[in-house]
């Protein structure tokens, strides 16, 4: 299992009209194919696609060209990007030259599940660094999602760090609620200590040195999920949402 994200810049003028268009109908994703669940997401100009994959491909840009409902947003989101696709290098190619660096990748189980990200603005530059700091990330043996109650009511099946210029991406993928994600991370043993090893690189992102505080800022940065989708026969796997906040 791996995760894939495809970034892109929406041009300053589009940004809203962006935000406006409905989005195109998605099918339902193969249950047999690469893709476990995928999901769009937007924060200001910035717009991700993200995947949960079954495998890691050594060419995962030629995997995403082949499906019809990734070609169908390439050519839904076109109209409002900075930097348009160029057809005549191929669609693989340009998926390639658009996959944000991942830092890193946690994965746990290969089931369909909610996808959802977190945007933090960092200085651009700070790749190699953040790469570094989330390598001596331990990960938990028993990532279980938990309530107000302290009652489990979920589980995290993933997640993966990606950077691409000014921006880092957290994308989680889960089964539960995403205010029990929250949680889970903000308790989570050793945040208060990766984070201030994060804060040199992060640009106005917030004090989370509290789990009051980190749940706050994941809150006021969590990004925009304009669509999901998961495979057909994914059974309790959440069904196919737009234009809802993760």
């Amino acid at each position: 299992m791996s995760f894939v994200a495809v970034g892109a810049r929406l041009a300053p003028d589009a940004v809203r009209r962006f935000a406006a268009a409905p989005p195109p109908p998605s099918p339902l994703l193969d249950a047999d194919g690469p893709v476990l669940s995928a999901a769009v997401f937007v924060r200001e100009e910035l717009l991700i696609l993200a995947f949960h994959l079954r495998e890691e491909y050594d060419d995962p840009a030629a995997v995403l060209a082949g499906l019809p409902e990734v070609a169908r947003w390439a050519e839904h989101v076109a109209p409002f990007l900075e930097t348009p696709w160029d057809p005549s290098a191929g669609f693989a190619e340009a998926l390639r030259e658009r996959l944000m660096r991942r830092v890193q990748q946690r994965v746990v189980n290969a089931v369909p599940a909610a996808l959802s990200a977190i945007h933090y603005p960092v200085r651009p530059g700070a790749a190699d660094e953040l790469t570094t700091i989330f390598t001596a990330v331990r990960p938990q043996a028993t990532p279980m999602l938990r309530d107000e109650q302290g009652d489990t009511s979920g589980s995290l099946h993933g997640v993966a760090v990606f950077v691409t210029g000014p921006h880092m991406v957290r994308v989680v993928a889960y089964d539960g609620e995403v205010a029990d994600v929250a949680r889970y991370m903000a308790h989570r043993p050793g945040r208060p200590q990766i984070e201030a090893r994060l804060t040199p690189y992060l640009e106005d992102y917030g004090d989370t040195s509290t789990p009051e505080g980190f749940v706050a800022v994941f809150e006021r940065r969590s990004m925009e999920r304009r669509a999901l989708s998961v495979p057909v026969g994914a059974g309790s796997a959440p069904a196919p949402a737009a234009a809802v906040r993760p």
